[in-house]
């Protein structure tokens, strides 16, 4: 209960448009939570965001306009999560994010605003400890996620940035290693484009990757070093809602501010900064390969 009515939470994501793989995951995976807490008394609100800022911020204002919502779980797009955060922050909303790993996303310390999932930056970190290369370059999708992605690794670790236009129209390959940074119908256009031309090096494909769709994308036979998140996107989103729940049910007249204090005294799964990030949350690297049909 909030102020003496039922706890409303909104599931926001990419239910729809090229996305929609993860807006189906959401979903699933949130049924999966509900599912074991039958006698919950939780309201569920869905809003379609289709990972554009714009639809984002309409989303945002409407779920703060009409004062209903408690809690919000999702913008699984980095551009959308930053576009809203600030929004849902004024607006006293308890904001959980699974899966946007901008690192734009909590620069500034908040009271509401948790990050589940490890950020661009450490993921950029992960990539250089496993692969350490001086003959490496990141090509990007323009995305505000594969900008992020590639602005590290240009400046932090001195990878060349390529243009998808430049990679597609060389000839020959002065260099041994390529990070795709952007959506997964982008890192396997590049991918194709890469394995068509006989490209001898490493690839290494961005966190995007990690979705079955990508494998129906790309041509056989294949071989990319795919960052995941440590225990998978399903992970964060099933135990964030989940820990919200479970502070509901504790305490049923437990308000936002309640919730949110909450969740910055747990110390497992999460355990989250002063600036909102779970400091728990690690990136891997996994080969993903296919032979002729």
């Amino acid at each position: 209960m909030v102020d003496g009515r039922l706890l409303t939470i909104a599931i926001v994501g990419p239910f729809s448009g090229p996305r929609s793989a993860y807006g189906d995951l959401l979903v699933n995976t949130v049924q999966d939570v509900i599912d074991i807490y039958p006698e919950n008394s939780v309201n569920y609100v869905y809003y379609d965001d289709e990972a554009q800022p714009d639809t984002a911020e309409k989303v945002a204002r409407t779920l703060i306009i009409e004062k209903k919502v408690s809690v919000v779980v999702g913008h699984f797009n980095s551009a959308c999560a930053a576009r809203v955060k600030d929004l849902y922050e004024n607006a006293g909303l308890v904001f959980i994010l699974p899966a946007s790993t901008g690192d734009d996303l909590t620069q500034d310390e908040s009271k509401l605003r948790f990050r589940l999932c490890a950020s661009n930056s450490t993921q950029c970190h992960a990539v250089v400890n496993r692969f350490p290369c001086e003959s490496a370059v990141v090509v990007s999708d323009s995305t505000h996620y594969g900008e992020g992605l590639a602005r590290v690794l240009v400046n932090t670790f001195s990878y060349q940035p390529m243009t998808i236009s430049n990679l597609l129209s060389l000839r020959r390959f002065e260099f041994s290693q390529v990070f795709i940074a952007g959506t997964h119908f982008f890192c396997a256009e590049v991918l194709n484009h890469l394995n068509q031309k006989r490209f001898a090096g490493r690839v290494i494909g961005c966190d995007d990757c990690d979705i079955p769709e990508f494998e129906t994308l790309v041509h056989k036979p294949f071989s990319l070093y795919v960052m995941k998140l440590d225990k998978g996107f399903a992970y964060y989103i099933y135990n964030g809602l989940k820990l919200v729940l479970d502070v509901v049910c504790l305490e049923p007249a437990i308000d936002t501010q309640g919730i949110a204090k909450r969740l910055r005294q747990l110390k497992t799964p999460f355990k989250f900064s002063k600036i909102g990030d779970n400091e728990l949350s690690q990136w891997k690297c996994a080969l993903l390969e296919a032979k002729h049909d």
